[in-house]
């Protein structure tokens, strides 16, 4: 693995911090495809960047810190911690808790674009749930 290597899959987990997450899919490639092992969800890169903005929309703060990684020609695997806080619009029940779902990532790249995403965990759509779960009890749904 190359210092490059590492950096590269850095700058991809930095992305899911900013607005529109996933650096508004500037990393992605056209083909793009998410996919998460457990629950089998499968998505392209427009239906991925339209759940990530679902997530933030009550999880703003939402991160990934990246433990551990090992790369191999176009692949890298790593190690990832994701973190969130439910957003100041959510209710005082639901404004300290803390969601925290560690997940291994295995990205597949062409170039420095992301061709392909799998997760071990269905993160996004635990953050999806969750999302849905304080936004129906704001609105009484």
């Amino acid at each position: 693995m190359t210092a490059s290597d590492e950096s590269l899959l850095r700058l991809a987990a930095e992305g899911y911090e900013r607005p529109g997450g996933a650096a508004a899919g500037v990393l992605l490639h056209p083909t793009f495809r998410y996919e998460e092992l457990r629950s089998g969800v499968v998505l392209d890169a427009s239906a991925f960047l339209a759940r990530w903005k679902e997530v933030r929309e009550v999880f703003p703060d939402v991160r990934a810190e990246v433990r551990r990684v090992a790369a191999n020609v176009d692949v890298t695997a790593a190690d990832v911690v994701w973190r969130a806080t439910c957003s100041p619009l959510a209710s005082a029940r639901d404004a300290d808790k803390i969601l925290v779902v560690p997940d291994v990532v295995i990205t597949r790249w062409r170039g420095r674009r992301q061709v392909a995403e799998l997760h071990e965990v269905g993160v996004l759509s635990i953050f999806t749930a969750a999302a849905r779960e304080v936004t129906n009890s704001l609105t009484g749904t």
